[in-house]
């Protein structure tokens, strides 16, 4: 476990100053890529399930982009409870611009460890992931 803790910390550092040139934080970038990778459009419930934060946490990001102007909130008036998240132009050259740059240096870092075993990588992180999931929901403490 303090192994995945170290690798972590070591991401997000790197991440952290690569972020810094365009004045986003990781949760920022992590909206961008879901909203741009849905094609610029996702509703918020669909979004919660992707993000890699709290549901309370979405909202404040979410917030501060909208601020920005990176990213617009359409509420159905029937069902205020329906929410659909847009990128702006500008947020859609963000995203644009940030992204493939991002996921080169993603690349570049797992460029290290060969194809055949990021998938198993990939996998098994995946299998850890439902596993802690399925403890979570049966009650269990996980982490």
């Amino acid at each position: 476990m303090i192994g995945f803790l170290q690798l972590r910390n070591a991401f997000d550092r790197g991440s952290e100053e690569f972020l810094a040139s365009f004045g986003l934080t990781g949760a920022q970038l992590n909206i961008l890529n879901i909203v741009g990778e849905a094609g610029g459009t996702i509703s918020q419930a669909a979004m919660s399930e992707q993000v890699l934060i709290g549901k309370s946490s979405l909202s404040i990001v979410v917030d501060r982009m909208v601020q920005r102007g990176y990213i617009r909130r359409h509420v159905f008036p029937k069902d205020r409870r329906r929410v659909v998240l847009r990128l702006t132009p500008a947020g859609q050259r963000l995203w644009e611009k940030v992204h493939p740059l991002y996921k080169e240096e993603v690349d570049h870092a797992f460029g290290v460890i060969p194809v055949s075993r990021r998938k198993a990588l990939h996998e098994g992180m995946k299998q850890l992931e439902l596993q802690m999931r399925e403890r979570r929901a049966n009650g269990a403490k996980v982490g």
